[in-house]
């Protein structure tokens, strides 16, 4: 009955290595160019408040009132790739 089971889940372990190791691919190709200027310059929320770039700790602030309707600002349009 042991070696059925070892049989079994070595059958099991090739297939899934079978099936997984063609899915690894170097080919990585893309629309998206980086190998331009990437850093962030500017940020404004409704042409009034202006963020701060922090580059070395990589974040960006940006000082709003408290009362601010994040629900009104303007959303950007997100486009997915197609594969």
């Amino acid at each position: 009955m042991k070696s059925i089971l070892n049989k079994l889940n070595l059958l099991v372990l090739g297939t899934v290595l079978l099936l997984t190791f063609p899915g690894c691919s170097d080919d990585n190709t893309s629309d998206l160019k980086l190998d331009g200027d990437t850093w962030l310059t500017a940020l404004e929320l409704n042409d009034t408040y202006t963020g701060v770039i922090d580059r070395t700790n990589k974040t960006v602030t940006i000082a709003v009132p408290e009362v601010y309707d994040t629900d009104a600002m303007p959303r950007p349009l997100l486009r997915q790739a197609m594969c």
